[in-house]
């Protein structure tokens, strides 16, 4: 029997009520069987999107990827790693965002070794699950306010319907308030020249073909052109959170 067989108990059916956070690290967290967030002794099942939402996932995480490759001014948060948040009334929880982003100004970068973030992101991606009022209330409720309160700059809410797409920023009260709808501006202060389509182009893509490269492709040098003119006009303060409200 592989020794990974027996690092992990079986998965049991509820869950348990309680578990320590230390136990979460050490037993939960690297599940091979379910994916699990810790809410303040709480186990949570991780939600699944559907898969034209998954879609737009993977057309963004590619648009910002090639994006990171020219301009290496963050580290990736990847899918299933998790990072701690010591909210302001005393809770604590440890969240799994679908993607996050931290910048190189953060004062706390993630090793190369590290399975775990030990700071707290710059910016944190969400594909929304909207199978049940409870997991779309847990993207667009309780995480929304738990990242606002423990310091993230931006959080944005990815969706198939354009109705349901939501895009955050601090004030400087540490409250979110919406960005303007994307394509009017650069929704990441952090990466100039990155913006999504408007909500209401004259001729949006099809959901189907987001991750389409000949897509990306259009849309990517669009963004990028706008992107170096505007470099050109002035200078830009390219740090993270730069412009938040």
């Amino acid at each position: 029997m592989s020794s990974l067989a027996n690092r992990w108990p079986d998965t049991p059916a509820p869950l348990p009520a309680v578990v320590s956070e230390q136990a979460y690290w050490e037993t939960w967290y690297e599940h091979p069987d379910v994916n699990l967030e810790w809410n303040d002794g709480r186990l949570e099942e991780v939600p699944v999107s559907d898969l034209l939402t998954t879609q737009v996932y993977y057309w963004l995480l590619e648009l910002l990827l090639h994006y990171l490759r020219r301009h290496p001014v963050a580290q990736i948060l990847g899918l299933e790693t998790g990072f701690r948040l010591a909210l302001p009334d005393g809770r604590v929880s440890i969240r799994k965002p679908d993607l996050g982003f931290i910048h190189r100004d953060n004062p706390i970068q993630r090793a190369e070794t590290d399975n775990r973030y030990l700071g707290i992101p710059d910016l944190v991606i969400e594909a929304l699950s909207d199978s049940t009022a409870a997991n779309r209330r847990r993207d667009e409720v309780i995480k929304k306010g738990e990242y606002a309160a423990v310091g993230v700059r931006e959080y944005y809410i990815l969706h198939h319907d354009p109705e349901h797409l939501a895009f955050y920023t601090t004030t400087a009260g540490g409250v979110y308030v919406p960005i303007p709808p994307p394509g009017r501006g650069d929704p990441f202060a952090g990466l100039p020249g990155i913006s999504l389509p408007p909500r209401r182009s004259p001729a949006p893509p099809q959901h189907h073909r987001f991750a389409r490269r000949s897509d990306l492709r259009r849309f990517h040098s669009s963004r990028v052109a706008a992107g170096r003119g505007r470099r050109r006009a002035g200078p830009r303060d390219c740090r993270a959170g730069a412009g938040a409200g």
